[in-house]
């Protein structure tokens, strides 16, 4: 039997090593992935989002309950697009045009509103 197995290996180490390395490297990017898509996000669209915070009370309420829901004090990257989409349509409802902050494309994130549901938080 140790032979046969000495045999199997040695005819098809190769393709082994390689199934192994091919394996542990698909599952070395899945933790990498959800682990960059639950970071932070950038600098320039957490500005974005804290003058909207700033400027609208439904805006903040729902960062806070965004923020209670997730049992985190910052937006996760896999979240912002419905975050944004949602946070934007709720400040518009507060008064908020989308020329007042041209820094950031928010109409962008306007048009994504209609994918999204105010009253659901992100999954």
């Amino acid at each position: 039997m140790l032979e046969r197995l000495k045999a199997v290996w040695t005819q098809w180490s190769h393709l082994i090593v390689l199934g192994g390395f091919l394996v542990s490297y698909m599952i070395g990017f899945r933790y990498w992935s959800v682990y960059q898509a639950d970071q932070p996000i950038v600098s320039d669209y957490q500005r974005y989002v804290t003058y909207l915070v700033a400027h609208s009370p439904k805006a903040r309420t729902y960062e806070e309950t965004y923020f209670k829901e997730q049992g985190r004090q910052t937006i996760a990257s896999r979240h912002f697009e419905h975050v944004c989409a949602v946070m934007t349509a709720l400040a518009i409802e507060d008064g908020f045009a989308l020329a007042h902050y041209t820094d950031f494309p928010a109409q962008w994130c306007f048009d994504r509103a209609a994918y999204f549901s105010e009253f659901l938080q992100p999954k």
